[in-house]
C-alpha cells in the first residue's frame, strides 16, 4: 500500500478511537482494545494519538493512565524496516557477531567485490548469491544459531527501532479499522523461540530476510544513500501474524 494510504489508515484509527467511549467503538476496535486492556468498561473513554514519523509505533491508545503503542501494517508489503549498513553492523557487533559475518553482509550489499562500495562493476543479486554461496551459508549459520541473538534483532527491527529514546511498539496490527489481525511483542518472541528457519538459504535472521535497498547492478547510481542501506522484509507477514495470534497466548 502506498505510504500516503498507510498514513490515512493510521489517522482513521485516531479518528475512530480518540475521545470515544469503549461502548461506541466498532465491534472490531472493541475486540482489539479489549485485547490490549482486558478490564476496560463500556463507559470508559479512550484517547488515541499518532506518534512521530520514522519510529516503530504509529499510534498510541490510552485508557486511564495506561498507554499502548501500536505499529500499524496494511496492504501487501512485507517490508518492516530499513537501516544504514553502518548502524546495523555496529548493532550486530554489540551482540558479538564476528567480523567475518559483517564482511559478508557488506560484500553482499555492495555486490562489487568490495566492503565499501568502491568497485566499478556491480553484480546482481543472483550473481552475488552464487559467488558468496559458502560465506552466506556461514552467515546464516552464525546469525541463527542463538535464539537470543535472533530475538534481539527481531525486537529492534519490529518493535524498538534505532532510536533508544523513541517510543517502542508493543503490538503489531495488520489491517484497517474495520478488520485486522494483531499480535503482541511477547507472542512474536514466543514464536521465535519455538520455530527455526534453517530451510532459508538467502541472507536472513530468523524469519526476516535482508537485502540492499539499492545495489544498482548494471545501472547508474541514482541515490548513494540507498546503496548504503539495508532493507528488511518478513515474507508472508500477514499469514504469520494470523498463525502467531492463534498459536501463542498474549
Amino acid at each position: 500500500m502506498p505510504q500516503n494510504l498507510g498514513a490515512q489508515v493510521e489517522l482513521n484509527f485516531v479518528y475512530e478511537i480518540h475521545d470515544h467511549k469503549f461502548k461506541d467503538l466498532s465491534r472490531n476496535l472493541q475486540y482489539f482494545v479489549r485485547y490490549i486492556f482486558p478490564h476496560v468498561k463500556d463507559e470508559d473513554r479512550l484517547q488515541c494519538f499518532k506518534t512521530e514519523d520514522y519510529i516503530k509505533p504509529d499510534i498510541c491508545i490510552q485508557w486511564t493512565d495506561k498507554m499502548a503503542f501500536v505499529s500499524i501494517k496494511s496492504g501487501v508489503s512485507d517490508t518492516i524496516h530499513g537501516e544504514s549498513l553502518v548502524s546495523f553492523n555496529n548493532f550486530l557487533r554489540t551482540l558479538g557477531v564476528e567480523e567475518r559475518v559483517i564482511k559478508t553482509i557488506l560484500l553482499f550489499a555492495y555486490g562489487d567485490g568490495t566492503t565499501d562500495g568502491s568497485g566499478t562493476k556491480r553484480k546482481n543479486g543472483m550473481e552475488i548469491r552464487y559467488e558468496l554461496k559458502d560465506e552466506i551459508e556461514y552467515l546464516n549459520l552464525r546469525l541463527n544459531e542463538s535464539k537470543e541473538l535472533v530475538k534481539a534483532v527481531v525486537n529492534r527491527l519490529l518493535f524498538e527501532g534505532v532510536d533508544p529514546f523513541a517510543y517502542k511498539a508493543q503490538y503489531i496490527y495488520h489491517g484497517n479499522t474495520e478488520y485486522g489481525d494483531f499480535i503482541s511483542k511477547n507472542q512474536v518472541l514466543k514464536h521465535i523461540d519455538r520455530k527455526n528457519w534453517d530451510f532459508m538459504d538467502c541472507p536472513h535472521i530468523g524469519p526476516i530476510v535482508f537485502r540492499p535497498h539499492a545495489r544498482y547492478s548494471g545501472k547508474e547510481i541514482l541515490n548513494e544513500k540507498f546503496r548504503n542501506e539495508l532493507k528488511f522484509t518478513w515474507p508472508n507477514l500477514l499469514s504469520d501474524i494470523r498463525y502467531i495470534s492463534k498459536r501463542y497466548n498474549f
